[in-house]
């Protein structure tokens, strides 16, 4: 599920919509530190 937004961060800056108050506190800020996570560990997959 995570692999083709992975494929995309690799080419370049990702933004993925969100709709919250709290811009710090949100599901994009979750998503965002998996990512990178991943991204560093140098997975391709889920």
């Amino acid at each position: 599920m995570l692999a083709p937004i992975l494929e995309a961060a690799r080419r370049g800056p990702v933004t993925p919509p969100y709709s919250a108050e709290d811009a710090e506190h949100n599901q994009a800020v979750v998503l965002r530190e998996h990512l990178e996570e991943r991204l560093a560990e140098g997975s391709g997959g889920n």
